[in-house]
């Protein structure tokens, strides 16, 4: 039986196929998190913040073709989140300058979707931890809103020279008295009574 001799690889042109085989990878990756990144983008206007957000999803993805051997270096996947973040937040500028691209409300809080899960345990838990924090917020700016309004009819009867009680600023802030004794006393230490 007579085997041929196999011939010898040029080393030039293994060293290029690997690097195409790297190139193509690279392509890949950028496309599989494009999508991603460009919804993060939406939401976010800070290229620093925006980078380490695709960088954790560019590695996510890599992490899963690790498995069929298809990942890309992290030194390269760091590269591919850079010019993602950098090309999505170029594409979302260009398109509010000319008009093309309305800004979405994500609400005050900006909470991002809750992702479906087959549990509703999970989605009611984080529904409560959502209204918690929004009830919180919300009731930090009343509390400011009413202060303000306290102080500029306090600052408005010394100025006039008018006696200062919580009746009269009760009056003219629309506040009840008693929630002005109960809520803002802390309002009313500096003047005498």
């Amino acid at each position: 039986m007579y085997f041929r001799k196999r011939p010898k690889r040029n080393p030039e042109a293994k060293r290029y196929y690997k690097l195409k085989v790297w190139r193509e990878r690279r392509e890949e990756l950028f496309a599989l998190c494009s999508p991603d990144v460009h919804r993060l983008a939406a939401r976010i206007n800070d290229l620093d913040e925006l980078k380490a957000i695709a960088r954790k999803v560019v590695h996510r993805i890599n992490q899963e073709r690790l498995r069929i051997k298809m990942y890309v270096p992290m030194d390269a996947a760091h590269e591919v989140a850079d010019k993602l973040a950098e090309g999505a937040l170029a594409w979302k500028n260009k398109k509010i300058a000319e008009g093309k691209l309305k800004i979405k409300n994500f609400g005050a809080m900006g909470f991002p979707k809750i992702p479906y899960t087959p549990y509703f345990t999970l989605v009611f838990a984080e529904t409560k931890r959502r209204q918690k924090e929004s009830a919180k917020r919300t009731n930090a700016l009343r509390r400011e809103k009413a202060e303000k309004k306290i102080f500029a009819a306090i600052k408005e009867c010394e100025e006039k020279n008018i006696k200062i009680t919580k009746t009269l600023i009760a009056k003219m802030t629309g506040i009840q008295r008693e929630e002005l004794s109960r809520r803002y006393k802390g309002c009313f230490l500096e003047t005498a009574f």
